[in-house]
């Protein structure tokens, strides 16, 4: 599936939702020779209103928890990578390879996701969309992995302690020459769907 295809699918998730555990949300789509789980991203339009603060809770759990797939992970990412596991063994198929995608909190949470599943016996792959850092250790995962950075989206480089980071191949959109200071005006789906398209 293209990577333009993707995003245009977290840009969905944001609306739309096949399973929500414990406010992780994400939106499964069935291909004829794959499958692709989408997670959410944090709900920063209804931080008050809805239940965004949910996410930003999630977010803010950075204390590094252990799991014998994933390694030392963001504690907030890797509890609500579990929980989904558990529920997509019951409803995907081992025989089909699974996408898992995600912009910004759902990166995160979809690559945790899929390292658990890949444990499970899965066949999986993962495209993350301006990701914020999951892993505290330098364990590695034993399939295709991208996370796509646009221009100087500040959520990347998130949390900004030294001891998490990204142990996959970044790829810049749209980067400006000079250097620039990470910004949130750079973070929202659409700039990535248009710079992919």
């Amino acid at each position: 599936m293209k990577h333009s295809a993707l995003a245009q699918s977290c840009l969905e998730s944001y609306h739309h939702a096949t399973f929500n555990l414990g406010e992780c949300e994400a939106m499964i789509k069935y291909c004829d020779a794959y499958s692709v789980v989408v997670f959410r991203g944090t709900e920063c339009g209804s931080l008050f209103a809805g239940r965004g603060w949910v996410d930003v809770l999630r977010d803010l759990r950075l204390m590094p928890w252990y799991d014998k797939d994933c390694g030392w992970c963001h504690a907030g990412f890797l509890k609500g990578a579990k929980r989904s596991a558990k529920f997509l063994d019951t409803v995907l198929n081992k025989e089909r390879p699974v996408i898992f995608t995600g912009h910004s909190l759902g990166g995160a949470l979809s690559l945790l996701c899929a390292a658990k599943m890949q444990a499970a016996g899965y066949r999986v792959s993962w495209v993350g969309f301006g990701s914020p850092k999951a892993q505290h250790s330098k364990k590695t995962f034993g399939f295709s992995q991208v996370n796509y950075r646009y221009r100087a989206d500040v959520v990347p480089s998130m949390p900004r302690f030294s001891f998490y980071r990204h142990n996959y191949q970044m790829i810049n959109l749209g980067r400006a020459k000079e250097a620039v200071e990470p910004t949130w005006d750079d973070h929202d789906i659409q700039l990535y769907i248009k710079a992919l398209a």
